[in-house]
């Protein structure tokens, strides 16, 4: 064995971690390409090479939801398609995205993710809302919804008002939606 072999063994704990780590590597990469196999075979569509982290959850229509190439999804990742009212939600996650635990997607028009964008554990995004005229429980005011594309590099670190245009690191609004033209600084 090389010494830079002998070393890489002894900076990870030592022999019985090192094949701790291999199995464990194994059993994960194994474990995410049955899923995978699993999903497709319901309608998802999976890229290569993704990895799966524990069970996730769609609701509605699996044919509807994309993981691109290289995705690492976390247990408890939600995906919502919603078939009533006008939805017909889609949800495509590009190369590379990253979901920790817990994300939830939620879309009745359409949620696009860029490749390389990230999500923290709990991250709710959403594509549509429900009216909110007085007078009327909002559970039967009409629901609407709008497509939103996400990109990566995007970091919100603070709460983002309603109905504006966010980007950047950190995040901040440039625009309201249906405007143009920026704000003015």
């Amino acid at each position: 064995m090389t010494a830079r072999a002998h070393s890489l063994i002894h900076d990870k704990g030592g022999w019985l971690n090192a094949l701790r780590i291999a199995r464990q590597m194994a059993w994960r990469r194994a474990f995410s390409a049955i899923y995978a196999a699993w999903l497709r075979a319901h309608g998802a569509r999976v890229g290569r090479d993704c990895r799966f982290f524990g069970r996730i959850v769609i609701h509605g229509d699996p044919r509807r939801v994309a993981i691109g190439d290289h995705g690492r999804i976390h247990r408890g990742v939600t995906f919502w398609t919603h078939d009533y009212d006008r939805g017909h939600g889609r949800i495509t996650l590009g190369r590379h995205v990253t979901c920790l635990t817990g994300v939830t997607f939620n879309s009745m028009s359409a949620i696009e993710v860029g490749d390389h964008a990230a999500f923290g554990d709990g991250c709710y995004v959403q594509d549509n809302d429900h009216g909110t005229a007085p007078g009327t429980p909002v559970m039967q005011q009409p629901s609407h919804a709008e497509p939103i594309v996400i990109g990566a590099g995007s970091v919100v670190v603070k709460p983002i008002p309603a109905d504006t245009v966010a980007v950047g690191v950190p995040c901040r609004s440039i625009k309201a939606r249906g405007e143009t033209r920026r704000k003015a600084a």
